[in-house]
């Protein structure tokens, strides 16, 4: 690889990171040039890495020629979610019977409950794993697309407790073997999410688009 090749796909790594963990407010533009300060290197690999990134629906075109987190409202992250329940559930359909999910619940051993980005990163490999043991790979990167579109949202989900436990829950079910159980703990998981999906788009995007939100968020119910 050259030198240029191996700057790309250093800058591509780093700024994806970043944005991955919600580093940048939707809506607003990249600092490329600061970026490219941080990360040690010129714009041109940095504006190349987020070119990419919008390939991959992590980042849009700002009208400045810049990029930008995309704004996820609540309908659709509402629309995320049961996107990621239907793979899920196709996934759960399609997994070889060949499968041993006995290793599911490691994932989130020893996972910092107080750390959202631990957490979110955690959701997504166990995710991740369940799809690996479908016959289908495409749902493997399908599964790969919803998890990073999702992880900057994950670290806001602080509406939801006990979230540790949650995905042992949804692990342990998983590698049961049993198809119902599994589907109710997954439907669990997502339930939660869409019953407060206006709180979670409210703390994802900030405090300018409270009063579009609580509009939505007066007719979600907020119990379990």
């Amino acid at each position: 690889m050259s030198r240029g090749g191996a700057t790309t796909d250093r800058a591509y790594l780093a700024l994806k990171r970043e944005v991955l963990i919600g580093r940048f407010k939707p809506g607003l533009p990249l600092p490329l040039a600061a970026l490219a300060d941080e990360f040690g290197m010129s714009v041109s690999p940095v504006r190349a890495a987020a070119a990419r990134l919008f390939g991959e629906r992590l980042l849009e075109p700002y009208s400045d020629g810049s990029f930008q987190r995309p704004i996820i409202g609540v309908h659709a992250l509402r629309d995320l979610y049961a996107w990621h329940a239907h793979l899920m559930r196709l996934i759960l359909r399609d997994r070889s019977p060949r499968a041993k999910m006995v290793a599911l619940p490691g994932i989130v051993d020893d996972v910092d409950g107080s750390n959202a980005i631990a957490i979110a990163d955690a959701t997504s490999a166990l995710f991740c794993r369940i799809a690996e043991y479908s016959d289908d790979i495409e749902h493997t990167e399908a599964i790969r697309s919803a998890n990073d579109r999702l992880h900057a949202i994950r670290v806001h989900e602080t509406a939801i407790r006990d979230r540790v436990r949650e995905l042992r829950v949804v692990a342990v079910a998983t590698a049961s073997g049993s198809d119902s159980v599994a589907r109710a703990a997954l439907w669990s998981y997502h339930r939660r999410r869409l019953r407060r999906v206006a709180v979670i788009a409210n703390a994802s995007l900030g405090a300018q688009y409270d009063l579009d939100i609580r509009r939505v968020a007066d007719k979600t119910p907020l119990e379990d």
